[in-house]
């Protein structure tokens, strides 16, 4: 069943991605505390026991706790049937919390976090201006684990740009090998209008990757991935669909991934990536 959609902050807290179209130019702010009653009373008067919530927008889960947990106590209050409560939460926000913010956070649990990472590889971050470093991840998602919060990664393939794919594969998969993500979400970059990165395809200064060297880098990565856990590719962004348990299926999603590239046109491709919009 579908989880109840709860809007608490508007705009990201970094918003310098060079992929994003979710924010525009919203400024990171949190929804009016009474906004967010009055759409927590309708949700409970209007669901009938509803089975879990998740808080929208960008990181709603790192607004300061003095006004997220206020939030977190009214959903447990009004809405105790939901078994579970998820929201994105960005690898910074985790490490400006201290240990006790995610203990007090994880009190009105379960909770999970969707966590950005796109990339075990530092290159790659910084040529898409991420806010985190792979040691970031690796020093502070065991911090929530410890605390008791489950989280989800993403992966981006290409955002490493043509040539660089299968690179940015290993050294990602090795990362997050290291760490412990209930689910990883496989998308794909795309230079959505609006975006500093689709300014850096039409001027040259960024190549995107072809969409066979693409799904093989997909291919790479669920290949060498060691942690137990599910991999998804069902985002609109990818022209690929896979679903499995990892370690276990990682050779045979490969597999598929890998015939599928040979069976890829990669021309025809490039024009479908270049004309896609954001959802």
């Amino acid at each position: 069943m579908a989880a109840e959609l709860l809007q608490i902050t508007v705009g990201c807290s970094y918003g310098k991605c060079h992929f994003c179209s979710l924010h525009g130019n919203a400024q990171f702010q949190a929804v009016p505390m009474e906004h967010v009653v009055e759409d927590i009373e309708e949700i409970a008067a209007t669901v009938r026991n509803p089975k879990s919530v998740m808080l929208l927008s960008e990181d709603p889960m790192g607004l300061p706790n003095s006004k997220l947990i206020p939030i977190l106590k009214l959903i447990r209050e009004k809405l105790p049937t939901a078994k579970g409560i998820s929201g994105f939460m960005t690898t910074a926000s985790v490490k400006r919390k201290s240990d006790e913010d995610l203990r007090e956070m994880a009190q009105y649990g379960p909770l999970k976090a969707t966590i950005g990472a796109e990339s075990g590889w530092d290159e790659a971050l910084e040529r898409m201006e991420k806010d985190h470093t792979t040691q970031d991840l690796l020093d502070n998602l065991p911090r929530l684990e410890k605390a008791g919060i489950k989280y989800v990664l993403f992966y981006l393939c290409g955002m490493a740009g043509r040539g660089k794919c299968h690179e940015n594969a290993l050294r990602s998969a090795e990362v997050f090998s290291k760490l412990h993500p209930a689910k990883i979400f496989i998308t794909t970059m795309t230079p959505f209008p609006g975006t500093k990165l689709r300014e850096e395809v039409l001027d040259g200064s960024f190549e995107l990757a072809p969409e066979s060297e693409i799904i093989n880098e997909a291919a790479t990565f669920v290949e060498n991935l060691r942690c137990e856990t599910v991999v998804v590719s069902g985002h609109d962004t990818n022209l690929f669909r896979i679903e499995g348990v990892l370690p276990r299926d990682g050779k045979d999603l490969a597999a598929m991934l890998r015939w599928r590239a040979e069976n890829t046109d990669d021309d025809r491709h490039a024009r479908l990536r270049l004309d896609m919009a954001p959802m």
